[in-house]
């Protein structure tokens, strides 16, 4: 997985645990569950993340009979591994597990809480 798809599943992962967090009551499973998918994709394929790196070459190109020689400098894309820190997985594991609580006790019915101030 290249990294900048890494970051940009990490800031769907941020943006639904906010969606559950600073507002609960809509759709509760739905963001729970994709959060709590996402957090572990980012956990589990951490290790694995790539990033593409310019490899620059320098070519010969000419007839060297006649002394003619351009001498070409060629960059290749090459993939090059960059994997995330095991601290930064721990963390979208935690955040995981975090979002794996919320999602059980909202079938249970326990989260979130009514408002205390209908009494």
């Amino acid at each position: 997985m290249l990294l900048t798809h890494y970051y940009a599943l990490a800031l769907a992962g941020a943006l639904l645990t906010g969606a559950w967090l600073f507002v609960p009551r809509a759709r509760l499973q739905v963001t729970t569950l994709a959060s709590l998918l996402v957090w572990f994709l980012l956990a589990l394929l951490g290790d694995t993340t790539e990033t593409v790196a310019q490899n620059e070459t320098v070519r010969t190109v000419g007839n060297e009979s006649t002394g003619n020689l351009t001498h070409i400098a060629v960059s290749s894309p090459e993939f090059v591994a960059a994997p995330v820190p095991a601290e930064w997985r721990y963390l979208a594991a935690l955040f995981g597990l975090l979002s794996g609580l919320a999602l059980f006790l909202g079938v249970w019915g326990v989260y979130p809480q009514e408002d205390m101030t209908n009494e």
